[in-house]
């Protein structure tokens, strides 16, 4: 269940970091010297990644630019959104038709030290042919609060709005995705988010859970992107 092509969602306002990135998307802020974009561009490479898909929208012809203008591990592709919102989920509907049937899903502004290949492991070796979503525990220093719930490996609920005590994993950054699973969201109402998506894959139990320890960085925060900034190499 080997997957060389990875979505990567960096369309978001980026409200939360708004006051320091001086009208620059979040991809493109600086963290220890170098574009948060390098970094996630060698975090794919390293995985094994030899496309992806960056699905834009806020500062799209900035990313775009630096894009057209720097060299990249990997080969890179971009949609950008239109006028109409899609949301995250929307976004990725829209992506479907030119995305092979197993595809890894990561955001645009977090640093992930887990091995994708744990996904394809667990993906592969799971007899009901389900998707797979990476979780960890918060880490302390992160503005996130858990989002998921997690039973015998199977994720059964997963909401970035309706947080219950059940919900002791949250989202790590990362999942290996079966195109059919989401055909039937193709046709559904934008704006669409992702973590809808993922909470119906949960209903239906199609969404497995790689539960990891490992560390990750997101600069979605002032807060965050100080720390990362500081701590990266």
């Amino acid at each position: 269940m080997k997957s060389k092509v990875a979505v990567v969602l960096a369309g978001g306002f980026g409200t939360r970091i708004a006051a320091v990135a001086n009208g620059r998307p979040k991809v493109l802020l600086d963290v220890g010297g170098r574009p948060f974009i390098s970094r996630k561009l060698d975090e794919l490479a390293r995985n094994g990644v030899t496309g992806a898909l960056f699905l834009l929208g806020y500062g799209a012809e900035q990313v775009q630019a630096w894009l057209n203008l720097n060299s990249s591990p990997i080969a890179v592709a971009c949609i950008v959104d239109g006028p109409t919102l899609l949301g995250t989920g929307g976004a990725l509907m829209d992506a479907l038709p030119l995305l092979p049937e197993f595809f890894f899903l990561t955001y645009g502004d977090s640093l992930l030290t887990l091995n994708y290949a744990e996904l394809s492991v667990r993906v592969a070796a799971d007899v009901d042919q389900r998707s797979c979503l990476a979780v960890a525990r918060p880490q302390a220093f992160m503005d996130a609060s858990c989002n998921t719930v997690v039973r015998e490996g199977v994720v059964i609920a997963h909401s970035k709005t309706e947080t219950t005590s059940e919900m002791e994993w949250l989202d790590y950054g990362v999942s290996l995705l079966r195109k059919s699973h989401l055909n039937e969201f193709a046709e559904g109402s934008r704006p669409l988010d992702l973590s809808t998506l993922y909470d119906e894959l949960s209903r239906k139990r199609l969404l497995l859970a790689l539960e990891t320890n490992k560390p990750y960085m997101e600069i979605g925060t002032p807060q965050s992107l100080a720390y990362v900034s500081q701590s990266i190499d």
